[in-house]
């Protein structure tokens, strides 16, 4: 899967976290952690990096490229997730 183009595609869900149907957590950044960890299950802290107004996650976006489906990246920009391409990361806006 390309992440780029499918975080693209859902542009429009961006910030809607009303929409979601059943969400792990009332709190969307809780939420979207939540449901990263679910898909590529990792150890110790999620959250790697943080500059300005963005913090990252330590993700293997290869892995979760393999993993995700359409549905959750949908769920995941909803929360407000944002893969930033030029440096292979997902994260957030504070």
């Amino acid at each position: 899967m390309n992440l780029a183009e499918e975080f693209e595609k859902h542009d429009d869900e961006f910030l809607k976290f009303e929409r979601i149907e059943k969400p792990l957590h009332a709190r969307p950044d809780i939420c979207a952690m939540l449901m990263i960890h679910a898909i590529v299950v990792g150890v110790g802290d999620l959250i790697s990096a943080a500059e300005h107004d963005v913090f990252y996650f330590d993700v293997d976006v290869d892995t979760f490229a393999e993993k995700v489906t359409t549905e959750q990246i949908r769920d995941l920009r909803r929360c407000g997730v944002v893969f930033f391409e030029e440096c292979d990361s997902l994260g957030m806006f504070t």
